[in-house]
Protein backbone atom coordinates (compact mmCIF):
# COMPACT_ATOMS: atom_id res chain seq x y z
CA UNK A 1 0.00 0.00 0.00
CA UNK A 2 2.44 2.46 0.99
CA UNK A 3 4.78 1.43 -2.24
CA UNK A 4 1.56 2.24 -4.35
CA UNK A 5 0.90 5.43 -2.68
CA UNK A 6 4.45 6.92 -3.13
CA UNK A 7 4.78 5.58 -6.49
CA UNK A 8 1.57 7.51 -7.40
CA UNK A 9 2.64 10.93 -5.67
CA UNK A 10 6.51 10.80 -6.54
CA UNK A 11 5.63 10.16 -10.68
CA UNK A 12 7.73 6.70 -9.80
CA UNK A 13 4.68 4.81 -11.45
CA UNK A 14 5.08 7.59 -15.01
CA UNK A 15 8.32 6.65 -14.73
CA UNK A 16 8.07 2.36 -14.81
CA UNK A 17 5.63 2.69 -17.20
CA UNK A 18 7.61 4.81 -19.70
CA UNK A 19 11.08 3.14 -18.88
CA UNK A 20 10.32 -0.07 -17.23
CA UNK A 21 13.20 -2.76 -18.26
CA UNK A 22 13.79 -6.53 -17.38
CA UNK A 23 17.39 -6.41 -18.68
CA UNK A 24 19.83 -6.58 -16.01
CA UNK A 25 21.31 -3.59 -15.66
CA UNK A 26 25.23 -3.11 -16.69
CA UNK A 27 27.53 -0.17 -15.89
CA UNK A 28 29.20 1.44 -13.08
CA UNK A 29 27.40 0.63 -10.03
CA UNK A 30 26.72 2.86 -6.87
CA UNK A 31 24.52 1.15 -4.35
CA UNK A 32 22.31 3.28 -1.57
CA UNK A 33 22.22 6.18 -3.20
CA UNK A 34 20.46 8.82 -2.31
CA UNK A 35 17.58 10.46 -5.36
CA UNK A 36 14.21 11.95 -5.68
CA UNK A 37 12.11 11.59 -8.32
CA UNK A 38 9.09 14.04 -8.68
CA UNK A 39 8.18 15.08 -4.94
CA UNK A 40 9.42 11.81 -2.73
CA UNK A 41 13.45 11.59 -1.34
CA UNK A 42 14.21 8.10 -1.63
CA UNK A 43 17.60 8.00 1.00
CA UNK A 44 20.40 5.36 0.35
CA UNK A 45 17.64 2.86 -1.24
CA UNK A 46 18.31 3.30 -4.78
CA UNK A 47 20.78 1.33 -6.97
CA UNK A 48 22.22 3.71 -9.74
CA UNK A 49 24.02 2.28 -12.98
CA UNK A 50 25.72 4.34 -15.60
CA UNK A 51 26.39 3.36 -18.81
CA UNK A 52 26.63 4.27 -22.36
CA UNK A 53 23.28 3.93 -23.32
CA UNK A 54 22.10 5.36 -20.31
CA UNK A 55 20.47 5.66 -16.59
CA UNK A 56 19.42 2.70 -14.74
CA UNK A 57 17.63 3.03 -11.52
CA UNK A 58 16.44 0.67 -9.00
CA UNK A 59 14.36 1.30 -5.83
CA UNK A 60 15.02 -1.34 -2.97
CA UNK A 61 12.57 -1.31 -0.44
CA UNK A 62 13.13 -2.77 2.94
CA UNK A 63 9.22 -4.47 3.34
CA UNK A 64 7.83 -5.01 0.50
CA UNK A 65 9.36 -6.23 -3.00
CA UNK A 66 11.32 -4.10 -5.16
CA UNK A 67 10.35 -2.50 -8.54
CA UNK A 68 12.19 -3.47 -11.51
CA UNK A 69 15.03 -1.35 -12.70
CA UNK A 70 13.75 1.25 -15.22
CA UNK A 71 16.07 2.87 -17.86
CA UNK A 72 16.17 6.44 -19.17
CA UNK A 73 18.34 6.58 -22.37
CA UNK A 74 20.82 9.99 -22.68
CA UNK A 75 18.38 11.83 -25.13
CA UNK A 76 15.27 11.91 -23.33
CA UNK A 77 17.20 14.01 -20.71
CA UNK A 78 16.50 17.14 -21.87
CA UNK A 79 17.24 20.05 -19.10
CA UNK A 80 19.55 20.43 -16.34
CA UNK A 81 19.62 22.03 -13.51
CA UNK A 82 21.67 22.88 -10.34
CA UNK A 83 19.60 22.54 -7.04
CA UNK A 84 20.24 20.69 -3.70
CA UNK A 85 19.42 17.13 -2.05
CA UNK A 86 19.85 16.42 1.96
CA UNK A 87 22.16 19.44 1.72
CA UNK A 88 24.33 18.39 -0.64
CA UNK A 89 25.26 19.99 -4.46
CA UNK A 90 23.04 18.22 -6.78
CA UNK A 91 21.02 18.32 -10.47
CA UNK A 92 17.84 18.48 -11.25
CA UNK A 93 17.07 16.24 -14.11
CA UNK A 94 14.31 16.75 -16.80
CA UNK A 95 12.97 13.80 -18.31
CA UNK A 96 10.79 13.29 -21.56
CA UNK A 97 8.79 15.97 -22.22
CA UNK A 98 6.86 16.40 -18.67
CA UNK A 99 7.82 18.82 -17.35
CA UNK A 100 6.73 16.67 -14.13
CA UNK A 101 9.49 13.76 -14.64
CA UNK A 102 11.97 15.07 -13.11
CA UNK A 103 14.87 13.44 -10.93
CA UNK A 104 17.29 14.81 -8.40
CA UNK A 105 20.61 13.45 -8.03
CA UNK A 106 23.88 13.91 -6.13
CA UNK A 107 26.57 16.07 -8.02
CA UNK A 108 29.20 12.70 -7.66
CA UNK A 109 26.40 10.59 -9.94
CA UNK A 110 25.96 13.57 -11.89
CA UNK A 111 29.85 13.80 -13.07
CA UNK A 112 29.75 10.41 -14.42
CA UNK A 113 26.80 11.33 -16.96
CA UNK A 114 27.63 14.32 -17.94
CA UNK A 115 29.48 13.17 -20.44
CA UNK A 116 26.99 10.92 -22.01
CA UNK A 117 24.34 14.24 -22.37
CA UNK A 118 24.11 16.70 -24.89
CA UNK A 119 25.40 19.52 -24.83
CA UNK A 120 21.79 21.61 -24.92
CA UNK A 121 20.82 19.32 -21.91
CA UNK A 122 23.85 20.68 -19.87
CA UNK A 123 24.10 24.58 -18.84
CA UNK A 124 26.95 26.07 -19.21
Amino acid sequence: MIKGFFGRISGLDDFAKRYSVSREPQGTKLLKQNVQIGAIRYRRCVTVHVNSEGLFLQIQFIFCKSRPPFFIPWHEINNVQDTNLYWQKAALLSVGNSPAKQIIIPRSIFRLIEPHLTSGAVPK
